[in-house]
């Protein structure tokens, strides 16, 4: 399933999204995010063609479990967000800000607005490595979500893309 939430702005200011799916690009403030890593990584092959840009393209990934609640509750998914390395001061305020999306941190700090919202889902299996961070047995079934976020500036469009890994609550990420 691709779904494209269109090319309208989304700043606090003047949040307007066309389409019936708005819920879906505000899931993640319903859950905590725990910053497991942080690192400066250099996408290719598999990566660069997921996050939909050049091979070679420097990025900085930002590794998080997302929780329910306490931080004693059992994860319901792994999510990787891939952020411009400019942003670097992004990755902390997302260990002190567990319950702020990191598109909301970077309109924050730097007033860069979501025009844009790209997002497939695919049904995944777990691998063991990741079974083991999510508590969950390998092979289970989940969905695998890729967000892609073009910000607007009067220069060009740069991307932030976020993957996911959700085994559990999977209804909430369905529309309508």
């Amino acid at each position: 399933m691709n779904l494209n939430l269109g090319s309208s702005a989304m700043c606090s200011q003047d949040v307007e999204v066309r389409s019936s799916c708005r819920r879906a690009c505000c899931v993640g403030s319903e859950h905590l995010r725990l910053v497991q890593s942080t690192e400066e990584i250099v996408a290719t092959g598999k990566l660069a063609k997921t996050l939909k840009c050049a091979n070679g393209s420097r990025w900085l990934r930002v590794s998080s479990l997302r929780i329910d609640g306490d931080r004693e509750s059992p994860p319901v998914g792994w999510t990787d967000v891939y952020i411009d390395p400019a942003y670097t001061e992004v990755a902390e305020a997302a260990r002190e800000q567990p319950d702020m999306l990191i598109s909301s941190l970077i309109e924050a700090r730097y007033g860069r607005c979501i025009a844009e919202i790209q997002q497939d889902v695919h049904g995944a299996l777990i691998s063991e490595e990741m079974a083991e961070r999510l508590k969950v047995g390998k092979g289970t079934a989940a969905l695998e979500i890729v967000r892609r976020y073009a910000i607007s500036t009067r220069q060009a469009k740069r991307s932030r893309c976020r993957s996911a890994y959700t085994p559990r609550n999977v209804s909430r990420f369905r529309c309508g």
